[in-house]
């Protein structure tokens, strides 16, 4: 396993090798991804890229470095959670019954979102 330069966490590479390991999933943001399956992404939804081999998110620590085409910005697959089980424990306080898919909140660094351009010339590819 290759690790990212800065981060050191497992690196994202990009290539044209149509390979098992590299399909993503599109997961929503919010909301149970059972319940969504098959459904149209929104622009500018909060969503989730989860990498089918080894089931980590798309993540980012805004670290940003210059290369040969610029500055760029590095990416990892790193599922990142918040520290702590607010939301769990509000439910169990309140009196809700505790799902038993428990999991973690997910952190701000794997979330993105599906941008669209405001004009069309904002789409061509830069050469």
């Amino acid at each position: 396993m290759a690790f990212a330069r800065f981060s050191r966490n497992q690196e994202v590479c990009l290539h044209v090798k149509p390979e098992f390991n590299t399909v993503w999933r599109i997961v929503p943001g919010e909301g149970a991804a059972k319940n969504r399956a098959g459904q149209p992404v929104m622009a500018n939804e909060r969503i989730l890229l989860s990498h089918v081999a080894t089931n980590q998110f798309l993540s980012t620590d805004n670290i940003a470095y210059r290369n040969d085409f610029g500055n760029e910005m590095e990416v990892s697959a790193m599922s990142a959670s918040t520290k702590s089980k607010t939301q769990m424990l509000a439910g169990e306080y309140n009196g809700e019954k505790v799902r038993e898919d428990v999991g973690k909140a997910v952190a701000p660094t794997n979330y993105w979102t599906i941008e669209l351009a405001d004009e069309p010339s904002a789409s061509e590819p830069i050469q």
